[in-house]
């Protein structure tokens, strides 16, 4: 069986939904598009915060119910843009950068998630287009992208003039600004966020003993960056400028597990403008909107 979900208007027209109970291992193996037992044990070690993020919520679910889905607002209007299709779960944080970007730039598109199940993973049209870590696949057309923060570059280029048009920024120096802080999100921020991320909203629920040494030496980390970026927001509103930005947006998905998180909330509280800043951009519609997504359907896969 292979879901999908149309987005139309921002709602969701039509979805089909398995349901049964399955032991964690069954679990962990439907939930990722690992090939073999093997290849997800080796996996697990090294754990990637998207991934176990899908794994908790659908073991929480077990066999899940389907329930109606809350009305998404219609407006404005999104325009017609033929051949976008997102392969993945909303629960993903690599998806769910990709989904926000998607509704910033008020664009219509396919969700299509693949039921490894019945191990549709493993065909051939599929097996072509995903990506390496099993996390998001974007198509428009007959051009592939597997990267999140590349497939944002590409929506904001290819459709400038639709939705948010300073997502990107409107000239070059704007531009650089927004590039510098991309790579300050994949390169200093993400990798101890995602560590959070695992070890603070995963692993209690996949009953996995959290690391306390870890999660002390990723909160150091993590701290560190967030002091830089207080000190950035207390003159600017948003990270990049005036603006809300890429370099904003990029951020959401990974802070929101961790405020989200008891002990992992105060690294954003504890700071000031840090914490203005994340009630600002947690509250965008297209945040919202994403959100929505994951809780409406929690499930590895649907």
């Amino acid at each position: 069986m292979k879901s999908q979900f149309v987005l139309r208007g921002r709602k969701l027209l039509r979805c089909r939904v398995y349901h049964g109970p399955l032991n964690l291992l069954e679990q962990l193996l439907m939930a990722g598009l690992f090939a073999t037992r093997d290849t997800m044990i080796a996996a697990s070690k090294n754990p990637d915060s998207s991934f176990l993020f899908t794994l908790s919520l659908f073991h929480l679910c077990g066999a899940r119910q389907q329930g109606n889905l809350a009305k998404r607002s219609s407006k404005p209007k999104q325009r017609m843009a033929a051949g976008l299709q997102v392969f993945g779960q909303p629960a993903s944080t690599d998806v769910a950068r990709v989904l926000t970007c998607l509704f910033e730039k008020n664009l219509e598109f396919e969700l299509v998630r693949i039921d490894t199940f019945k191990r549709q993973h493993k065909l051939p049209e599929f097996i072509k287009l995903r990506d390496p870590s099993g996390q998001v696949t974007f198509k428009h057309g007959n051009k592939t992208l597997v990267d999140p923060r590349a497939i944002c570059r590409y929506l904001c280029t290819q459709f400038p003039n639709e939705g948010n048009r300073n997502l990107y920024g409107t000239g070059s120096l704007e531009r650089a600004s927004i590039e510098q802080w991309l790579q300050a999100e994949a390169q200093n921020f993400n990798p101890p966020s995602s560590a959070l991320v695992f070890h603070l909203a995963f692993a209690p629920h996949l009953d996995i003993p959290q690391d306390y040494a870890a999660i002390a030496e990723n909160e150091k980390k993590l701290q560190q960056v967030l002091n830089v970026y207080d000190e950035i927001l207390s003159k600017n509103e948003y990270l990049a400028g005036d603006e809300f930005t890429l370099a904003d947006l990029s951020h959401l998905p990974d802070s929101q597990y961790i405020v989200d998180s008891d002990r992992g909330r105060k690294l954003f509280t504890s700071r000031k403008n840090v914490a203005r800043w994340f009630d600002q951009i947690s509250r965008r519609e297209a945040w919202e909107q994403v959100v929505k997504m994951q809780m409406e359907h929690p499930g590895a896969f649907e």
